[in-house]
């Protein structure tokens, strides 16, 4: 007598199941083409001045700087102008109003600096007094 055989199936339980396939490619075009904001930002130039400024040979600067760049980069260079010797410095952009200030943490695009051209930035301090200073 033989050994008895085993039959052959199939494995997997015998249909195979279709995969739902998900077309990537409907999103592709979708996707905005990236644009470099150090590239693509206008340029403005910026006559930074003192608010009130008797000589505008010292506290005036012409600049010129992408709308991208915030607050705290006119700050410096504001900083700059001074040596280092001013601290609270208040911003605004064409009057030195509450509604025009310019914040530190906002760039220019969003402080309404949006065209190229010239604009005027004032701005106003306290100084600093060091002990060291005070002699």
């Amino acid at each position: 007598m033989a050994p008895p055989t085993k039959k052959k199936g199939k494995k997997g339980g015998g249909k195979k199941k279709k995969k739902n396939v998900v077309e990537w490619l409907q999103f592709i075009n979708d996707v905005p083409k990236y644009e470099d904001p150090d590239i693509e930002s206008p340029t403005v130039d910026l006559i930074i001045t003192l608010v009130d400024n008797i000589c505008p040979l010292l506290y005036e600067k012409k600049v010129s700087i992408r709308t991208n760049k915030t607050g705290k980069d006119i700050r410096l260079i504001i900083e700059q102008m001074h040596q280092g010797a001013i601290g609270k410095i208040r911003m605004c952009r064409e009057a030195f109003i509450e509604s025009d200030m310019i914040k530190e943490d906002k760039s220019l695009h969003e402080s309404g600096i949006t065209d190229p051209g010239t604009y005027r930035i004032l701005y106003d301090y306290e100084p600093v007094a060091y002990p060291l200073l005070d002699c």
